[in-house]
Formats: structure tokens, C-alpha cells, sequence
């Protein structure tokens, strides 16, 4: 067997290597390592837990996965040695199959962790033996929903020894748990759309089987984010509310309030529905928001049945109404019959009246061309749950006045001259058979797919070429008949002859297969073109972002040339500064030299001469001095150096300066700088003589 270690000090000779340190613990052939360290007293492992993330809560099949850091540390007398015997080496790392390892597991664990465990552990000089394991936990997790979605929930994680008793190991924490929390805020990667509280820890003993073992108990708390659930589910079920609250002002005349009213109901259902696939079936209370819905669904039917009852009121006042006007116009006639004859005549009367007004109607849609069925027409045509509006000379449905009657599932329609469907025809969901035989249909409404509960339609002696998609959606239809129609010739193949009832039916279920295969293509066809529009836009993404990316590298490009530019600027501004430093102290040199010169033959001649050969240096000093600050005073404003602290107060002089000249002192500086000049030059020449 290789073992691969690095030295920590980078030392490879004599006794500093770990492969030394290794010998020396003769872990290779020691058997004791394999085994569990302290044989005659419980061994402590402290444990510590770390969050790194809450990948998901799935409310409903109870679960928690969350991606854990775990550390464990325990110390084995066996492992230690002097770190001065092998060139300070503190510690070193192991194979993991060498030493013995606790084995740690997790009560609430329901998937095995699929992220391979850590390789090597650390072994200290003191013994002491460290292992770090990250993992993916998927847990079962206790959900409590009755608050939802202002819940708080609390997932426990439960760390025990798989076989060891509490005689043989103890599990202690290894930090304070607000370290933990604290840690686990800092560094959290993903919460999806929990809020992470804090984390607890408690130690305790448990009875496994009729054997003590320690066990840690880890408590995540976190906090669901509800304004989601806010906008999306409670607001919209208020403001269904609402608007069955307005529809108290619809007039109760028609059945546009019973439709509106229905509608509503049929909203916040589907708002049920949606918080159901969401709450688990396990709870154990119903939440608050379930109540919420119940009770805003039980006001809206409520709501509901008042609208029918009175719906209902109002038809049956109507109809007195009406019952009472015949009567007057027919009690002048009828004063002097008795009063049996008055009933035979009044029943006579009235029979006659009633036919008398049919075939005025009649007469009148005639004339017209077209048809406007009333109610009380309507109803006159009504046999049990039969409608018969035959050679009734229709050019439209009338919709509206079948949807008044929802009992009437059979509407014979045939031998009219109608020419198309309404699409509120479809809304007409209490159908069961229809017979548009013999009309002048050439399209049907694209939504008559909704008419679920149909199962006998005749649409006989037509001019229908093809059918809508949602055709296929009628899945209770069982007798159909398209004879006598120019449809297409693969519609045409599948619905037959239709000669006979059991055609009829063949009809019905061949024509249902081929719209679904109709049905299917579209379906693929869409798939088709909402994948090509992705993969177009996944196209633009991708080369927007490789625009975003060449753009950034240029200016991050252009950023360094100037940068460079810069740098190579100051450094020929330093040289030049630099080159002027060495000429200056040339020139000094040289001017200290001719002044020595010139002071010895001062010395020589006269005594006088000396002290203004003297005064003389002084003055080049100063010229000197006066220069170097002017360069300094140049460097610190006209270079990048004037944001050092070193030029900020050379450039406060500076502007201070300045600020003087302007009173008019420069000029009586400027004369006296110009007469000491004249006296130099006058001196120099005098000691030359």
C-alpha cells in the first residue's frame, strides 16, 4: 500500500517526513487502530453540524433535504508523538481505512446520502483524530400546517452510533449552538422559499431495542416566505368575494346573474383545488386557510341559492300575472253562461289562444326569415326534457332561452335553415342529444368540446367540410351521424355510411379517434414551435451574453493599456526626476569644488575676500535649495503624486504662496533678488581681478 503525504514544513530527509511519523505510529501492522480507542472507559465524540443549505420542504410527502457540513473529532492515545522528533510536524493525514471511525447514522434519514464520503482524516500530535463529511440529507420532517402559510416548521436531525452502546461511545456537540446558527446565516447558499431561524441542539439517551445509546438531536427552525401565497391564493379568493358581493346589483331578469354567480363559485374552487395539491392529507388539524376557503365558499353559495330562489319567485309571478290578464279579457264574454259553460268556453278560449299565438310567431319568422324564440315560446315547445324546435324555420339557436332550462337535455333542431352555431352554444353543457339534421351548417363553434356530457348529436344533411380539434374532446359521445356532408376524404373515411344504429355508433367512436390524432399533431406541432422559439431565444441569450463578455474584455483590454500607459508615464517623470537629482549634486559637487578653490586664493590675497567668497555659497545654497523646492513643489502638482500625504501640505503651501504674490509682495521680492544678483555677480568679478 502508497501513501501519498506531504510534509508540512517541506522538509524530505532525516526523520521530518510523515512517512516517518507513520512508522513511528506503526499503524500498518498495529491492530489496535482498526479497533475503537478508551476499551475501558466511553469514548466522547464531539459532533458538530453545520447547514450549508435548504435545498427543498415538500409539504406533501413530509420530506426535508437540506446539504449538510458534519464534523466528528475523538481522541486515541495511541496516535501522538513529539513534534521536536520529527522537525515540528503537528499532524498528519490518513487514508480513512487505516483507523477506526465512528458509525454515525441518522434516525430520520430516507435516502442514502449519493455525495462520496470524505477520503482522509486528521491526526494531531495529542491523538486527537478529525473527519469532515458534506452530505445531502433527504429527511423526514414532522410538517405542521395549521398556519399555513405563516408556518414556522422544526425538522429534527437524530445522530447515533449504529451498533455502539452509550457504555462505549458518548456523543457531546462539539461548539455553542448559536456558533451554529450564526455560521450557517453567514454562509447559507439557498433557502428556496424558507427563511432559516436558528438551530438547537440536545443531547439524550434513547432505548434501542432494549439497549442505551447516545444520541444528538439537531433542530432546524425556519420560517415559510408567505407573500407569495398572499398575492397568489388569499387575495384573489377576497376579491372573488367581492365581486359575488356586486352581483347583488345584477337585475334577476335573465340568467346573466345566475351565470356570473356560478362562475365565481367555480374560481374559488379551482383555488381549492390548487391549495390541495399543496397541504398534506396527514394533517391532523384543518388549517386556518382551509377554513378561510370553506367559509368564503359557503357565503358565495349562500349567495347562490338566494339568486334561485329568487329566480324562482319571480318566474312563478310572472306567470300569475299572465293568468290573471286572460282571465279579465275573457270575463266580459262569459257573465251570462253558467258557470260550468264558462269553464268549457274559458278552456276552449284559452286553448285556442295559445295556438292562435304560435302561428302568428310562426307567421311572423316566416315573413321575416329569421327566428326569435321568447321563453314562454320556448316552453310551449318542452315535453318532459325534450325541446322540439323542428321546421321552425331557424336561421340561429336561441341560447340564451335553453340555457333558462337546464332540464332539457334533448333539443331537436332539425329542418331549419340554420347556418352556423353561436359559440354560447357550447356553454349549453346539459345536453345530452342534439339533432342538427338537415340545416345549412358549414362550421361548428372551436369550443364544442365543452359539451361534455353529450352523447347523441345528428348532424345529417349538411355542408360541413371538417370538424373543430375539441371534437375529440367529447369523450361521452356515443352515436354521431355525418351523412350527406362534402367533408374530407380521411373524415369522410372514418365516419362511414352511418346506415344503421350500429354505423352510427362506429361513426361516433372512429371519427372521436381521428380528431385525436388531429388533436395529437396539433399538440406535437406546438411542442415543435415552443421549442424552436426557446431554442431561439436560448440562441439570442447565448450570443448576448458573448457580446456582454467581448464588450467587458475590451474595456477591461482598454482599462489595462491606459493603466500601462500611466505606469510607464510615472516611471519617465521618476527618471526624469531622478536624472535632474544627479545633475544637481554634479553641479554642487562642482561648485563646492571651485568655491574651495576660491576661498585658497581669497586666503592668499587679502582678508576680505574670503567672507565674500563665502557669502557667495551661501547665495548658491539658497539658489540650490530654492530650485529643489520649486521641483518638489512641481512634482507634488503637476504629477500623479499630489494625492500622497507627502505633497498634500508642499501643495497647501504652494496655494498659500500663490495667494500672497497676488497682495503685490512679488515685486519687492523680485527687486531684492535682483540686487543681491547684481552684488554676487560684482564680487565674483572682483575676486577674478
Amino acid at each position: 500500500m502508497c501513501l501519498d503525504v506531504l510534509a508540512l514544513d517541506g522538509k524530505s530527509n532525516g526523520s521530518c517526513r510523515h512517512r516517518d511519523v507513520l512508522r513511528h505510529l506503526n499503524l500498518t501492522d498495529n491492530e489496535d487502530a482498526m479497533t475503537r480507542p478508551g476499551h475501558n472507559s466511553p469514548l466522547e465524540i464531539e459532533l458538530d453540524v453545520l447547514l450549508y443549505a435548504i435545498l427543498d420542504v415538500d409539504e406533501k410527502r413530509q420530506q426535508f433535504v437540506s446539504y449538510l457540513w458534519v464534523d466528528m473529532s475523538w481522541q486515541n492515545d495511541d496516535l501522538n508523538w513529539n513534534p521536536d522528533d520529527f522537525c515540528g510536524i503537528k499532524r498528519i493525514y490518513l487514508p480513512t481505512k487505516l483507523l477506526w471511525q465512528p458509525d454515525l447514522t441518522i434516525e430520520e434519514m430516507t435516502e442514502k446520502d449519493k455525495t462520496l464520503p470524505s477520503f482522509q482524516l486528521m491526526v494531531e500530535n495529542n491523538g486527537t483524530v478529525m473527519l469532515r463529511n458534506d452530505m445531502v440529507l433527504v429527511s423526514t420532517c414532522r410538517m405542521h400546517i395549521y398556519q399555513f402559510p405563516f408556518d414556522v416548521q422544526s425538522c429534527t436531525l437524530s445522530f447515533k452510533s449504529v451498533t455502539h452502546l452509550d457504555e462505549d461511545l458518548q456523543f457531546v456537540p462539539e461548539k455553542d449552538p448559536m456558533w451554529n446558527t450564526d455560521w450557517s446565516r453567514r454562509m447559507m447558499q439557498a433557502q428556496s422559499e424558507w427563511l432559516f431561524i436558528d438551530m438547537t441542539v440536545n443531547k439524550k439517551t434513547v432505548d434501542n431495542f432494549g439497549f442505551n445509546q447516545s444520541m444528538l438531536v439537531y433542530t432546524i427552525n425556519m420560517k415559510r416566505r408567505s407573500a407569495l401565497y398572499i398575492a397568489n391564493l388569499l387575495v384573489p379568493i377576497l376579491f372573488f368575494f367581492c365581486l359575488d358581493l356586486a352581483s347583488l346589483l345584477i337585475s334577476h331578469k335573465g340568467g346573466e346573474k345566475l351565470s356570473f354567480k356560478v362562475t365565481v363559485l367555480l374560481a374559488v374552487t379551482v383555488m381549492q383545488l390548487i391549495l390541495n395539491e399543496i397541504l398534506p392529507a396527514s394533517s391532523n388539524r384543518i388549517p386556518l386557510i382551509v377554513v378561510y376557503c370553506i367559509g368564503i365558499f359557503g357565503l358565495m353559495m349562500l349567495s347562490l341559492m338566494e339568486t334561485i330562489l329568487v329566480m324562482y319567485l319571480v318566474e312563478k309571478d310572472n306567470e300569475a300575472d299572465e293568468d290573471q290578464i286572460l282571465s279579465d279579457d275573457f270575463g266580459d264574454k262569459l257573465e251570462k253562461d253558467s258557470f260550468h259553460n264558462s269553464c268549457r268556453v274559458l278552456r276552449g278560449a284559452l286553448i285556442a289562444s295559445s295556438s292562435l299565438r304560435c302561428r302568428s310567431v310562426s307567421d311572423v319568422d316566416l315573413h321575416r326569415g329569421t327566428s326569435r324564440m321568447s321563453k314562454n315560446n320556448l316552453k310551449d315547445k318542452i315535453n318532459g326534457n325534450e325541446v322540439d324546435l323542428s321546421l321552425c324555420n331557424l336561421t340561429e339557436v336561441p341560447v340564451r332561452e335553453l340555457a333558462l332550462f337546464t332540464k332539457a337535455t334533448v333539443v331537436d333542431l332539425s329542418c331549419n335553415n340554420i347556418t352556423s352555431l353561436p359559440p354560447e352554444f357550447c356553454n349549453l353543457t346539459h345536453l345530452v342529444k342534439v339533432d342538427l339534421s338537415k340545416n345549412q351548417l358549414t362550421c361548428l363553434p372551436d369550443d364544442l368540446g365543452n359539451l361534455t356530457s353529450l352523447q347523441h348529436l345528428d348532424l345529417y344533411n349538411n355542408k360541413l367540410t371538417v370538424l373543430p380539434v375539441s371534437f375529440s374532446q367529447l369523450r361521452s359521445l356515443k352515436w354521431c351521424d355525418l351523412k350527406d356532408n362534402p367533408l374530407e376524404a380521411e373524415l369522410a373515411k372514418a365516419a362511414g355510411d352511418c346506415l344503421d344504429e350500429k354505423q352510427c355508433k362506429q361513426c361516433a367512436s372512429k371519427v372521436l379517434q381521428h380528431m385525436r390524432e388531429l388533436q395529437d399533431e396539433v399538440d406535437r406541432a406546438r411542442e415543435k414551435r415552443l421549442l424552436r422559439e426557446k431554442g431561439l431565444e436560448r440562441k439570442r441569450e447565448v450570443k448576448q451574453k458573448d457580446r456582454e463578455a467581448k464588450e467587458k474584455e475590451a474595456r477591461k483590454r482598454e482599462k489595462a493599456e491606459e493603466k500601462e500607459k500611466r505606469r510607464k508615464e510615472y516611471n519617465a517623470q521618476k527618471a526624469a526626476m531622478a536624472a535632474q537629482e544627479q545633475q544637481k549634486k554634479k553641479n554642487e559637487e562642482k561648485k563646492k569644488k571651485n568655491g574651495l578653490a576660491a576661498d585658497k586664493k581669497a586666503a592668499e590675497k587679502t582678508a576680505p575676500k574670503p567672507r565674500r567668497s563665502l557669502i557667495g555659497l551661501v547665495f548658491k545654497l539658497l539658489l540650490l535649495l530654492l530650485m529643489g523646492l520649486a521641483g518638489v513643489a512641481a512634482a507634488c502638482r503637476l504629477t500623479d503624486l499630489k494625492k500622497e500625504a507627502m505633497c498634500v501640505p508642499v501643495n497647501v503651501a504652494v496655494d498659500d504662496g500663490l495667494s500672497w504674490a497676488k497682495e503685490g509682495v512679488v515685486r519687492q521680492l523680485v527687486q531684492n533678488l535682483s540686487s543681491a544678483a547684481k552684488e554676487f555677480l560684482e564680487s565674483t568679478q572682483a575676486s577674478k581681478n
